[in-house]
């Protein structure tokens, strides 16, 4: 059986003591096991998301209560100094909008050899092809060129499938991807939904995987919770909660969803 790299339970999440945003979720992801997470906006993926990546609980404004483990570590338990360890090491997150999560005065190599040198015991010079060999494994044309590059000379599709790159460096436990296909067309959602499957069979981590298009979902992930007003109302296999629903919301998803008139298969 595969090691339970990411176990969430009972969390709730409120903001300024008012209604909880997150109410009493549950779940567990092993290595090389994708969860994707679906539901309306408002409904609570990304302020959970948020809440894996320990980005709430040192806010005086929202109260986090129940456990997050990454690796049997209480992420809501430890300090900010052993968060600021953790992320990039044993948790790594690929954003939603690639055109900003970039320095655009800093070249997409600072970006990279920051990030390694942070993490490793390594020079400046061995970042730099780390870091090559990075955007190779991403199936990113020359490299170097890309390394020399700032991110506004990048397309969105490349700039995420960097962020992909930067987010596996240290080979984390736990990989976060929060409607990363959004901001990008059908050919470099493809593009990139191609490396997130190959980080998942060969890097193995657990990944959550936020997205509003249940066919990005239906491709890569094992498991579905759905997501409404904060609560997960259904959970299990894709092939099973898509093929056989039993919720009314997820029921209303599935119906919604528009696909050129096709039914989203698993």
């Amino acid at each position: 059986m595969e090691k339970t790299v990411l176990s969430v339970e009972n969390l709730w999440i409120s903001i300024r003591q008012d209604k909880p945003v997150v109410q009493d979720i549950s779940f567990a992801i092993c290595q090389g096991t994708v969860l994707g997470i679906v539901g309306e906006s408002g409904s609570g993926k990304t302020m959970l998301c948020k809440a894996i990546l320990g980005l709430l609980q040192h806010q005086s404004s929202v109260a986090v209560t129940g456990r997050v483990l990454v690796n049997g570590k209480d992420i809501l338990k430890i300090s900010a100094r052993e968060l600021q360890s953790m992320r990039g090491n044993e948790i790594g997150v690929i954003m939603q909008n690639p055109m900003t999560a970039f320095n655009p005065l800093i070249k997409i190599g600072g970006h990279i050899i920051e990030t390694l040198m942070a993490h490793r015991t390594i020079s400046k010079q061995e970042a730099y092809a780390t870091g090559i060999a990075m955007l190779k494994k991403m199936n990113l044309p020359r490299p170097e060129e890309i390394m020399n590059s700032y991110s506004c000379s990048l397309s969105g599709g490349m700039l995420q499938r960097i962020m992909a790159a930067i987010a596996m460096a240290s080979s984390p436990a736990v990989l976060i991807a929060d409607e990363p296909t959004t901001a990008l067309d059908v050919k470099n959602q493809a593009l990139l939904l191609d490396e997130i499957e190959k980080i998942k069979n060969e890097e193995k981590p657990g990944i959550v995987l936020v997205s509003h298009d249940l066919a990005v979902i239906a491709r890569i992930a094992d498991e579905v919770a759905v997501m409404k007003a904060g609560k997960i109302v259904e959970q299990g296999q894709i092939y099973q909660v898509f093929e056989e629903p039993v919720h009314s919301y997820t029921k209303e998803l599935l119906s919604a969803r528009l696909m050129g008139g096709r039914r989203v298969r698993c």
